[in-house]
């Protein structure tokens, strides 16, 4: 490392995440591929959107496997990307489905910004332990 001070652990939950990030990067890619065929011009949009966030969850997802400093950056960005599109969709009658969206957007939001995990992808200093 350039700081010559060692990187900090990987947190156990940012595995778990790089695992969720892909799977919900595949889901939505392969979900709004098949809905892009509608005539609605609200779900055609909507289902290019996530197709695209879609990509960039696949992304992050390996961005968190490696440890990657911009991985929290885009996976914080998509995250509040993907947090919109559900409620775009809630409102739009898709309630049913937004729902475990929102709940999983706002869950990796809040664990990106856990002083471990920000420490493990460089974005603070984690505090001396006293005692």
């Amino acid at each position: 490392m350039v700081s010559g001070k060692p990187k900090p652990l990987r947190p156990g939950g940012v595995t778990a995440l790089g695992v969720l990030a892909v799977l919900i990067g595949l889901l939505g890619i392969v979900g709004g591929a098949i809905t892009l065929t509608s005539s609605d011009i609200v779900t055609l949009a909507l289902s290019a959107f996530a197709v695209v966030v879609g990509i960039l969850y696949l992304v992050t997802g390996i961005g968190f496997f490696r440890g990657n400093g911009w991985a929290w950056i885009l996976g914080l960005g998509v995250s509040i990307l993907s947090l919109a599109r559900n409620i775009a969709e809630a409102t739009e009658g898709g309630i049913v489905y937004a729902i475990p969206g929102i709940v999983v957007a706002l869950i990796i939001i809040y664990y990106l910004n856990t002083p471990a995990v920000r420490a493990f992808f460089g974005k603070a200093t984690m505090p001396a332990k006293s005692g």
